[in-house]
């Protein structure tokens, strides 16, 4: 308070809006009421962040360091345009629903998920105007269930799950490649490539061949995310993200932010 008995609220944030009430007796007579409206501003740009499927996501929220709390904290996610905003952390307090129970905040109020899967791609926000877009690069097999001892083909389906759709991957964005680093494209030893469709790319193999086999999703020339495929059904994935992130090890993925 200042001399005049003003409130000075430092350093505000979304959290300190709301209606106040000025009471200079005993009574309610004399009164005085405030509405402050907090205008936010978005502090940066969008974050897309890549991750594998099954790994641990963590979206930053940009929150006023000078918080002690995340109870004015909220999360939105959409999946596509073609879904409603879901309200994901409401005041703090993570909302009920089949996702529920992946879904923590740490002390920054990070969104933090758990195993992710399809479900959990898509934007997200923070309350603090935080633009997050969480993608997916996903291995998968066709057939599912076919028996890895036995000799015979097995197409490996590589997807990047986005908000823009399967349709929104540049051409020659998603790759394969062998052991030794090179890129498989047409007809080789052990394996046939089907090209990329959108954003799956398809490679087919023989599930007697123990050669591993890597796919990146590569983005203005750089690396995102990769993940790694061997016949006795192992992989591991190496993820590119922003450069504010610190490293981190994920179960036995190791994670590196650059």
């Amino acid at each position: 308070m200042d001399r005049s008995c003003s409130l000075i609220i430092n350093d505000i944030d979304p959290g300190d809006s709301g209606l106040y009430t000025c009471r200079s007796g005993s009574g309610s007579s004399s009164d005085g009421f405030v509405y402050l409206n907090v205008l936010s501003v978005n502090r940066g740009e969008p974050v897309d962040m890549y991750y594998r499927g099954g790994d641990e996501a963590v979206l930053p929220c940009n929150r006023n360091s000078s918080s002690d709390s995340c109870s004015a904290v909220d999360w939105f996610h959409k999946r596509n345009e073609n879904i409603d905003i879901q309200p994901e952390v409401r005041r703090g307090i993570v909302q009920s629903s089949p996702r529920s129970a992946s879904m923590s905040l740490d002390r920054n109020c990070s969104l933090i998920i758990n195993n992710i899967n399809a479900e959990d791609a898509g934007w997200y926000r923070c309350s603090y105007n935080s633009d997050v877009y969480l993608n997916l690069l996903i291995i998968s097999s066709s057939p599912p269930d076919a028996d890895p001892t036995k000799n015979g083909d097995i197409t490996l389906l590589c997807s990047l799950v986005r908000f823009s759709g399967f349709s929104s991957c540049p051409d020659k964005s998603l790759l394969w490649l062998n052991e030794t680093g090179s890129e498989l494209t047409g007809e080789g030893d052990g394996y046939k490539s089907g090209g990329q469709f959108g954003c799956v790319s398809n490679l087919t193999v023989n599930l007697q061949s123990s050669r591993r086999f890597t796919c990146q999703f590569v983005e203005r020339n750089k690396v995102k995310v990769e993940a790694h495929y061997q016949h006795e059904g192992m992989m591991s994935s190496h993820l590119s993200l922003q450069p504010y992130f610190i490293l981190r090890k994920l179960n036995c993925w190791n994670v590196t932010y650059v």
